[in-house]
């Protein structure tokens, strides 16, 4: 040390200090280092010899823990600001933080470069948060006017390196850090913060290409929470962002996030667009599978604005055709609330309507809903109803039947639906519900109804309960020949093919005068009475009828004609029966239930009965075997009929023949075995010795052919030679003839006929 104060004593040049000096600062020993530096900064006082060179080194033992050689350099001016601060810099970043050291350096004349990049520095060390946070204070507090971008820099470093710590980035804001904001600064404070800190820095992006373009960097970031995601769309979106942005992020919400309703009320509720992209929004939801985002987007769509949309989401097959397992009824009928405030084709309503009445399950608010929208469910012949119908959903059918046209409605069911109690039921609503369209309906109802249930009254009853009149009449043809004519709903029900009850007929018949039992068909002129004679399980309709008050059914008549026409229809009779019947002939209702057969008819017909007045006669000759046995009972067998030719009823069995008028009767049995049962009735009552002109009853067959023959031998059953003596014929000059010389004489008929009664004689033993 004294070789040094001598040489010292010669007062070397600054060179020669400065070599001195940088050859002093590489000593190891400290103490002595320490003194040497201090020997030739006093000799150089105040020049320049590499103190302030020295300054990085003596602030990092002081960061170290000693801290003399940092006073014994800045106590001979060491420059702070060398090297870009390289000292300021050094204790800025220093990981352990000492803000003594780095304010003796600041204060020692640092410059506003030095302390910017000492800001640097601190900014991209490897420090503590907390550290960190009080080098910066120290920074702050020596130069407030630290520049923004600067800032703005090491606000980015802090959010990349201490992701989870909130106070530095604070700190940062406070100072200016977002007031040039650049993209990679949101960019970095969305991946390290995206709550508290990035919503700060949002609020402070005041350019409008920006917001745009961190708002869609956080629409495309999907790692991003869901709630930060919300906060920093709503904090962007105060501000203003492009409504092409927003709608491009309700898309992407719903593809990502297809539960979240949040964030697309959001932007839905600052101006994204519904049907964007033809309806991408839409097409997401659809894909999803989501409905409550699909009744979400429709409380969204505006009339006339989004009707393409609106028809897509009513159309689709997905809120259409799934069950209610799948689909919530509630949030259905919210969908389809909203959507029907646009313009959709009422046609495609109608389609909706028809699909829900016909699924397992339908919604009756959503039934309500589509008809208050136009669906009409009088379209296709009411088939609304008949569905309604059907699934027993009696709530849907009364919300139809406010918009129902019972012309339209009514008709259909009674045809659709199977079951008449189940027709009556619906009909008795649709009645209850439209009263005021009851008298409006057509009264061929009623004929479709006993068309449809024709032994049924329950469907007529409240039909004609609810003022349909059973004066009705219809168009029809009586006969193939005859021309149409109307017919009261009453002759309707007694001549259809359908057999319509007599329960039917009575229920028409309570309303008396009002059901026409008077009623003469126009042009055929045939009495409704006449009608119910046709058919012998009319009869209890005849005594309804004859009960009635104010009629005149008894005196009707009809004209021997039609009356043929009529009884033997749809059979055409034979030439020779055509004229039996003339158009002069009145035949009273009486006497047209003897020709037709009909005993049950006749029987209440005739009250009072005159014996002895040819009726038996008449019922011989038309072979009616019940009705020559009842007949019997007020009748004499024996009488010689002076309208008959003082023949007796017997007798008049020989003159029978297969009249086609004797409707009833034929239908029941045929003509030779009615003969033969009259005349098996009628032979053990009449006296044997009865002659007609010397002819026994047999000869009276024989002159009328083989089959009346027949029937009379089968009765008789006469066999041998001693009953051809019983038969035989005297004529004037007292000659006999047997049965067979009888026909060969005087029976005049051909060869082939003779042939058979000779044949039929012989087979009974009578030659």
């Amino acid at each position: 040390m004294d070789l040094i104060k001598s040489i010292l004593a010669l007062d070397p040049s600054a060179s020669t200090l400065s070599n001195a000096f940088r050859e002093a600062c590489q000593v190891e020993d400290s103490d002595l280092k320490l003194d040497l530096m201090e020997r030739l900064l006093g000799k150089a006082s105040p020049a320049e010899i590499g103190q302030s060179k020295a300054l990085l080194q003596e602030t990092q033992a002081a960061l170290d823990g000693d801290m003399d050689g940092l006073w014994l350099l800045l106590g001979h001016k060491a420059n702070v600001n060398f090297n870009n601060g390289e000292a300021v810099q050094a204790a800025a970043s220093n990981s352990a933080g000492y803000p003594i050291i780095l304010n003796m350096l600041l204060s020692a004349g640092a410059t506003d470069v030095t302390v910017e990049e000492a800001f640097d520095a601190a900014s991209n060390a490897d420090t503590p948060a907390s550290i960190k946070a009080g080098i910066f204070g120290s920074l702050f507090a020596f130069h407030k006017e630290i520049s923004v971008e600067i800032i703005s820099r090491a606000f980015v470093k802090v959010l990349e390196s201490h992701p989870d710590d909130e106070h530095l980035p604070n700190l940062l804001l406070e100072h200016g850090a977002g007031a040039q904001v650049q993209l990679a600064t949101l960019e970095a404070a969305a991946e390290a913060s995206q709550g508290g800190v990035f919503l700060k820095l949002l609020r402070q992006v005041s350019d409008y290409t920006m917001r745009n373009e961190i708002f869609e960097y956080i629409r495309m970031h999907t790692s991003m929470e869901s709630a930060h995601r919300h906060e920093a769309y709503e904090t962007l979106l105060k501000q203003g962002i492009a409504e092409s942005q927003i709608s491009d992020a309700l898309v992407v919400s719903i593809k990502n996030d297809p539960t979240n309703r949040e964030i697309p009320m959001l932007l839905l509720n600052n101006g994204a667009q519904v049907n964007y992209k033809n309806n991408e929004a839409f097409a997401a939801a659809f894909q999803s599978r989501n409905l409550e985002m699909f009744e979400l987007l429709c409380c969204y769509l505006v009339k006339g604005e989004h009707d393409e949309a609106a028809k897509l989401v009513f159309e689709h097959p997905y809120l259409r055709e799934n069950p209610s397992v799948t689909v919530d009824q509630t949030v259905r009928a919210n969908i389809y609330r909203s959507v029907l405030t646009c313009n959709i084709d009422p046609k495609s309503i109608y389609t909706t309507l028809v699909h829900f009445l016909d699924s397992p399950e339908s919604s009756l608010p959503i039934v309500e809903l589509l008809l208050q929208h136009g669906a009409n469910p009088n379209d296709e012949d009411g088939h609304c109803f008949y569905l309604a119908a059907r699934h027993k959903e009696e709530s849907h059918f009364r919300a139809l039947c406010k918009y129902a046209e019972l012309s339209i409605v009514l008709p259909t069911l009674s045809r659709r639906i199977v079951k008449e109690h189940n027709v009556t039921r619906w009909f008795k609503i649709c009645l209850e519900m439209q009263p005021s369209q009851i008298a409006g309906l057509s009264d061929q109802l009623l004929y479709q109804c006993i068309r449809k249930f024709p032994n049924g009254t329950d469907c007529l009853d409240v039909l004609l309960g609810a003022g349909l009149s059973p004066s009705a009449t219809i168009s029809y043809r009586l006969h193939k020949n005859w021309v149409e004519e109307e017919i009261s709903l009453l002759i309707w029900c007694l001549v259809s093919s359908l057999k319509t009850g007599n329960n039917v007929i009575f229920k028409l018949l309570e309303h008396g005068s009002k059901a026409l039992p008077d009623y003469v068909t126009p042009d055929s002129k045939i009495p409704t009475i006449f009608l119910t004679l046709l058919n012998k399980s009319r009869a209890p309709v005849l005594e309804a009828m004859l009960k009635l008050e104010s009629t005149n059914v008894l005196n009707e008549t009809i004209s021997g004609s039609k009356f043929s026409s009529l009884a033997s229809y749809p059979k055409k009779p034979k030439l020779e029966f055509t004229t039996l019947f003339e158009d002069d002939d009145e035949i009273s209702p009486r006497e047209a239930s003897l020709f037709l057969g009909n005993l049950d008819a006749f029987k209440l017909l005739n009250k009072s009965m005159l014996p002895d007045d040819g009726t038996l006669h008449l019922a011989a000759l038309l072979a009616l075997p019940d009705f020559t046995d009842w007949l019997l009972e007020t009748h004499e067998p024996n009488y010689e009929e002076e309208n008959f030719g003082f023949m007796v009823p017997l007798a008049l069995t020989c003159y029978s023949k297969p009249f086609p008028w004797c409707k009833v009767a034929n239908e029941e049995q045929e003509w030779f075995s009615r003969l033969e049962e009259t005349m098996k009735i009628l032979i053990p009552k009449t006296l044997s010795s009865w002659r007609y002109r010397q002819k026994l009853p047999l000869h009276l067959a024989l002159e009328n052919g083989s089959q009346v023959t027949k029937a009379m031998l089968n009765v008789l059953n006469v066999r041998g030679i001693g009953n051809r003596d019983k038969y035989l014929y005297t004529d004037k000059t007292g000659m006999h003839y047997s049965p067979c010389e009888y026909v060969e004489t005087f029976v005049e008929v051909d060869d082939e006929e003779k042939g058979k009664l000779v044949k039929i004689l012989q087979e009974h033993g009578l030659n």
